[in-house]
């Protein structure tokens, strides 16, 4: 499926990683690191403007897309979603952490459905928001500005601020992130078995 409106993906890949003790995005799942198969699956979807925001751009050149930092370092999200937003072409942009490797690409179809006159539209899962998991217009860059100028770095903030639309998602492995070792064994474990329900599915046909 392929997306249905003009869209652009930015990618957040500029954290710590303290919690997984070496850089998680390079993380290979598969044949693919981690950011790798974000990237992959927005070019399957026809998205042709791809950001990654980032602190070191030289580590991610490889990657052959638009890289960037952010304006105000030491941030957080909010910052890196404020960078994508003023580098990329388009007016909706769909934001993703760097390790979220199973992102459906359907999901943002369902948010830009949900979006009508909203300045974002953000999934909520058992009624708990997914704000870098998310769509947001460029209407947003100078609320993001204030907040940032005023050191207020959390994301939902901004929600207070622009027209916001929640839509509630039912249990889905886009929003699970690779944080920790733990996090990593079990991505591990559900790649596998989606390698042999693909193969199975073959086999039958």
């Amino acid at each position: 499926m392929k997306i249905n409106q003009p869209l652009g993906l930015i990618i957040l890949s500029g954290g710590k990683s303290s919690r997984m003790g070496k850089d998680k995005a390079f993380l290979r799942l598969g044949e693919n690191a981690l950011i790798e198969w974000v990237i992959k699956k927005g070019q399957e979807r026809g998205l042709e403007e791809i950001i990654v925001v980032a602190n070191e751009v030289e580590k991610y050149e490889k990657l052959k897309v638009k890289v960037v930092k952010d304006f105000y370092p030491g941030m957080g999200p909010l910052a890196g979603i404020h960078s994508g937003l003023i580098h990329s072409r388009y007016f909706n942009n769909f934001v993703v952490p760097c390790d979220m490797p199973f992102v459906s690409l359907n999901l943002i179809n369902k948010l830009l459905s949900a979006q009508k006159n909203c300045q974002v539209v953000v999934p909520t899962m058992g009624g708990k928001c997914q704000p870098l998991t998310a769509i947001y217009t460029q209407n947003c860059i100078p609320f993001i500005e204030e907040l940032l100028k005023n050191n207020i770095c959390k994301v939902t903030e901004l929600y207070k601020l622009v027209e916001t639309c929640y839509i509630e998602i039912q249990e889905d492995m886009s929003f699970f992130n690779v944080n920790t070792p733990g996090d990593f064994l079990q991505a591990e474990d559900f790649f596998k078995r989606c390698i042999e329900e693909e193969n199975n599915h073959i086999s039958r046909d």
